[in-house]
């Protein structure tokens, strides 16, 4: 018997709004043991001091540290971005993420990017199951996000065990075949749409 360890994942998109050229969504995947281990670690690490990305690297028009970072030295600067960057490395984390151009997922077909989002064509009937969101290249970076993290999961066995995943959160998400440590997939857009 086979037994899979729940991971959790956690994801953030950027490039939703009108007018972006690329849909990025991203995160990390762990076990919840690793997540309560980086936790810890990264709440040491900041020292209370709450890390966003854009007010880190930001300065004022003078060159200075803006939000809770102004007045910092640059090795203050280097030493707490370094010490939430070891947090992230010493608990194992997996990256999982996705760019998709925006301007191609918009060039295929609305079947397409039906597809692509969600919906299911259902040969038998000719129609489609659901609709998909065909203007929202986010759900497509979702998608892959979720079938990344899928591959991070490990299987535990004491045999030669295959188990294939066809369906998670929607119904067109290619299948993914995990042996041991491996994972393929197949995913025939993924390349004409990431950059």
């Amino acid at each position: 018997m086979a037994t899979a360890e729940i991971i959790e994942g956690y994801c953030d998109e950027s490039g939703i709004q009108d007018g972006a050229s690329n849909c990025v969504v991203a995160g990390w995947v762990a076990t919840s043991r690793k997540w309560k281990l980086f936790e810890s670690r990264w709440s040491r690490a900041s020292g209370g001091v709450e890390f966003h990305g854009k007010q880190f690297f930001a300065r004022d028009p003078g060159g200075n540290r803006v939000g809770p970072y102004r007045g910092w030295p640059d090795d203050r600067a280097n030493k707490y971005l370094q010490g939430l960057l070891d947090a992230i490395l010493d608990c194992q984390l997996r990256s999982i993420g996705a760019v998709i151009n925006v301007a191609d997922f918009q060039a295929r077909t609305v079947e397409e990017r039906k597809w692509l989002t969600g919906a299911a064509y259902l040969p038998d009937f000719k129609k489609w199951e659901g609709r998909g969101s065909p203007q929202r290249p986010y759900y497509l970076g979702f998608t892959e996000c979720v079938e990344q993290g899928a591959a991070c999961v490990k299987i535990r066995t004491g045999k030669s065990t295959s188990i294939s995943i066809s369906k998670m959160s929607w119904r067109h998400m290619p299948l993914i075949t995990t042996k041991g440590r491996e994972a393929t997939h197949r995913r025939p857009w993924r390349d004409a749409l990431a950059n």
